[in-house]
């Protein structure tokens, strides 16, 4: 590090532009990379203070760009510690573990500016009364400046003046767009779909990587586990604690888990002796009407329970039937809250064992919990709905639908 005059330093880089542009090729995302940004400001946080981020954009100074502003209220750098941030795998410093590898910087510059546009980047120690000014693109030998205030564009205004450090970047739009998949829509999931299935891993306070599937477990032909519909319901978190820097490692570029990393695959390996249950709720299920077929002939072994009563053209298998001397009830088990399709589940079996000549007197449906407007429901479909004739034309009896909660029936 020279000192060019009064207020101008030189910083020698261990970086040549070729490098540079080499680092833009590595498949990083716009919002990944500002996420990079963030996570250095978060780990720049004061002692006892929450870290204040602002992210804004504003249009850039030629029409195929935006201008990208992220800002911070942490603790800012000094001279050394601006040179060595901006080094190619500088030593972190601290013991936070979002400063793991010493890429982050280089990373988010080179990714975000496609390796050739401008960005400027201020920053002041906390108590320093200017800030340091180092610009790019990227070259062996950097001018740092020192400057009043952070240049920011006429049409962002920062929530609160002074901040630790500012970045400017000029982001080309291909790369922007980027944040909706490569141009198209924003997509959003709910759970239990394809792309939701298997496992989110975090690592303390941070997600490291996200629907784990086949990654992790595979197939009865020893093939990773190819996401399908049977896995919709398998969601969930692999939950790990804080752990030193060094351990269960990142990618340089922090945009996924290491998968050479032989802790990674020591926990997969752990993790794949438990593999995921397809349709898991339907098992589940089918758990519950054994159990209540065993509960039924327990007091009534007279009786004829069966699992495998059909109705309709379609073959559609009532859960339970219980038919006894004066009775015939139907059950409808679910593990899950009811819900009104499970009420019309109901009254599709009363009607189709009706169309067969068979005259359901009840039909219970039972679940861990219901509201009272599901309640409601069952009194309206049993007050006001007239079920099927027989096939005699003889009217059938009305609906008798009634709901029931697992603990009531000793299956909780």
């Amino acid at each position: 590090m020279n000192e060019l005059h009064k207020n101008f330093h030189s910083i020698q880089i261990n970086i040549t532009p070729h490098t540079f542009a080499g680092l833009a090729k590595q498949n990083m995302a716009f919002h990944q990379g500002v996420m990079e940004l963030c996570g250095n400001a978060i780990a720049a946080a004061l002692p006892g203070e929450k870290a204040l981020i602002f992210i804004g954009l504003a249009p850039g100074s030629a029409k195929d760009e935006l201008l990208l502003v992220v800002a911070d209220w942490g603790s800012g750098m000094d001279l050394s510690q601006l040179e060595n941030a901006l080094q190619l795998g500088s030593l972190p410093t601290g013991s936070n573990r979002l400063n793991e590898h010493g890429f982050g910087i280089n990373n988010a510059l080179a990714s975000l500016t496609g390796g050739d546009r401008p960005w400027a980047l201020y920053t002041r120690a906390r108590g320093a009364a200017g800030y340091l000014k180092v610009q790019g693109p990227f070259t062996p030998q950097m001018t740092v400046e020192e400057v009043d205030t952070p240049a920011l564009p006429q049409e962002l205004t920062l929530p609160r003046d002074h901040p630790g450090t500012v970045y400017c970047i000029h982001v080309p739009l291909a790369i922007a767009q980027s944040v909706q998949g490569l141009g198209a829509k924003a997509k959003y999931y709910y759970q239990g779909n394809q792309p939701t299935q298997g496992v989110n891993i975090r690592l303390g306070k941070r997600v490291i990587a996200t629907a784990q599937l086949s990654e992790i477990w595979r197939g009865p032909n020893g093939m990773p586990l190819a996401r399908h519909n049977n896995y919709n319901e398998f969601v969930g978190e692999v939950l790990l604690p804080e752990l030193p820097r060094g351990v269960l490692s990142t990618l340089n570029n922090k945009t996924n888990l290491n998968p050479n990393d032989p802790d990674w695959q020591n926990l997969f390996s752990l993790l794949a002796q438990v593999p995921p249950l397809a349709h898991p709720k339907a098992c589940t299920e089918k758990a519950l009407q054994s159990r209540w077929i065993s509960a039924l002939l327990a007091v009534n072994p007279q009786d004829r329970v069966t699992d495998e009563m059909t109705v309709w053209p379609t073959g559609t298998r009532i859960d339970v039937l219980d038919e006894g001397a004066d009775k015939r009830v139907i059950y409808e088990l679910k593990a899950t809250k009811g819900e009104p399709l499970h009420l019309y589940q109901l009254k599709m079996y009363w009607d189709g064992l009706v169309l067969d000549g068979v005259q359901p007197t009840e039909a219970v449906l039972i679940v861990p919990k219901y509201t009272s407007d599901l309640a409601r429901m069952a009194e309206l479909i049993n007050d006001r709905l007239t079920p099927p004739a027989l096939p005699d034309g003889a009217p059938s009896l009305p609906y008798h639908i009634k709901l029931a909660t697992h603990e009531e029936k000793c299956l909780a």
